[in-house]
């Protein structure tokens, strides 16, 4: 059958591709379509994807963040989001990783349109000025108990973690302690501040005699000096980026997480007083810091490093399991919580509340 002309919505994979009116003709309809925005929502995506019949995905054209590549890559169909599309394909839910996206917010208005349900993932830290996360989903899978309080506005909430932390393990610290500086100044945000952030961080690190290396990430928009140790991070390099380092220095990012769950230490520096979420209240522990000036950070660091030095210094098991449990939810698989709760949504067996 011939690809089907008018204004065709289509399927796109490595090797195929197909109408629209071939895929109503040929398939069952989509029960689940999963719209990641970047390749790190196709990356925690994918082991709930797999585990649900009649699924697909869907790329959103103009700001895709290497999404595409990745479906790609990994040899799965997709669909490219163009407007009136989920009035044609119909699927019964559709899941995001974000509702403020001006993509997905797209998405979901048409979703709301067109009485489809949607869900919001958690994938982190997710407290942005002058936005409400999650609101306008309607079902919200949390982190954790304490993510899940911390956004207490949402009724039809459920906490599941997130796939993506389920395969960071605890490991020892490397045998040479660094620390891991991530800059994270993505989508302009406060990118003219920048090089203070940048400078402080690295001359605290140099007047502690620790070496250090900047993970930038994918979308970072400062301008680093090509004298620093500085490597492009992105979702397939991070993890090994960070069980490379003792200690990890961080504005407010999911990165936090990521780190702590692979045990290692993490001091955030807050210096613009930007929200952390649900780590507003976390208190300073042997895992975690809060530092909101120069002076605190160097006293921090100092006092880290000085205490990896002369003592015995590991994560202390109990704090580390009773943080985990908290905010990531991973007693269980969360591939298979998601995959859990999406089935029960789609049978009505997980009612909506107010």
């Amino acid at each position: 059958m011939r690809p089907f002309q008018t204004n065709p919505i289509i399927t796109y994979s490595k090797k195929t591709f197909m109408g629209l009116w071939d895929f109503i003709s040929n398939h069952k309809r989509i029960k689940f379509l999963f719209a990641p925005s970047n390749d790190t929502m196709v990356y925690w995506m994918y082991p709930i994807y797999k585990n649900l019949p009649n699924s697909s995905f869907i790329v959103f054209p103009k700001i895709n963040e290497n999404a595409e590549k990745v479906l790609q890559d990994l040899k799965l169909d997709y669909y490219k989001y163009e407007v009136g599309i989920t009035k044609q394909i119909r699927p019964q839910i559709v899941i995001v990783g974000n509702d403020w996206g001006w993509s997905e917010m797209d998405l979901i208005k048409e979703c709301h349109e067109t009485r489809i349900t949607t869900v919001g993932i958690m994938e982190g830290l997710c407290k942005i000025e002058e936005i409400i996360p999650y609101k306008t989903v309607d079902y919200f899978f949390s982190l954790g108990v304490i993510p899940s309080k911390d956004l207490h506005y949402l009724k039809n909430k459920v906490n599941t973690g997130n796939p993506k932390f389920d395969k960071i393990k605890k490991t020892p610290f490397p045998k040479t302690q660094r620390v891991l500086i991530n800059s994270n100044f993505a989508y302009g945000n406060q990118k003219d501040k920048s090089h203070i952030w940048i400078g402080d961080t690295t001359t605290v690190c140099k007047k502690n005699s620790i070496d250090f290396l900047i993970a930038k990430h994918p979308r970072d928009e400062a301008k680093i000096n090509k004298s620093l140790p500085s490597v492009l991070s992105n979702a397939s390099k991070i993890s090994k980026l960070i069980r490379n380092s003792t200690i990890v220095i961080s504005r407010s990012s999911t990165i936090i997480y990521e780190a702590i769950k692979a045990g290692r230490i993490v001091i955030v520096y807050n210096l613009f007083n930007e929200t952390i979420g649900p780590l507003e209240h976390q208190k300073n522990s042997h895992l975690f810091f809060k530092t909101n000036s120069k002076t605190q950070l160097n006293n921090t660091l100092k006092h880290v490093l000085h205490s990896l030095k002369n003592y015995d210094y590991t994560i202390n098991n109990q704090e580390y399991n009773l943080f985990i449990k908290n905010h990531l939810t991973t007693k269980s698989s969360s591939a298979k919580l998601c995959v859990k709760y999406l089935k029960k949504i789609l049978q009505k067996k997980l009612l909506q509340s107010g």
